[in-house]
């Protein structure tokens, strides 16, 4: 998997892959707020370097909102668990196929920690952790 961070100024701190690769979700652009939600824009490549763009507008309601672009998930729910954490479920066809949770630092908010498991588009499990430093 190829990580692309177009966020200005933060770098990725350390990643950690098992199984990743072809599971296919960088970091893509920044949300952009909407009024109870987000809106997002991203880039995922495969292990192949196959590139498909995605896009969604949903809420921290925990319902389904529909994701256009991508072949691995059609659908995506997320939660607010805290004010620090974040959670999102993506699903393809109604089942679950990832979970996702972004968790920010509470001491200084300059640190997010990624978690994403599932299943690739490959059918293996996986687990990717990535830390990102804003800087």
């Amino acid at each position: 998997m190829i990580l692309r961070s177009l966020l200005s100024n933060v770098v990725i701190a350390a990643c950690l892959f098992a199984q990743g690769p072809g599971s296919g979700n960088g970091p893509g652009k920044p949300n952009d707020p909407t009024a109870d939600g987000i809106k997002r824009t991203g880039e995922s490549i495969d292990a192949d370097g196959n590139k498909t763009s995605f896009e969604y507008t949903a809420k921290y309601d925990g319902k389904d909102y529909p994701v256009s672009g991508s072949d691995l998930y059609d659908a995506i729910a997320l939660k607010r668990l805290n004010d620090h954490t974040v959670e999102s479920t993506l699903k393809k066809s109604g089942k679950v196929v990832t979970t996702a949770r972004r968790v920010v630092s509470k001491k200084d908010g300059k640190t997010m920690t990624l978690t994403i498991t599932g299943t690739n588009a490959k059918g293996r499990k996986m687990k990717n952790i990535a830390v990102y430093e804003k800087q």
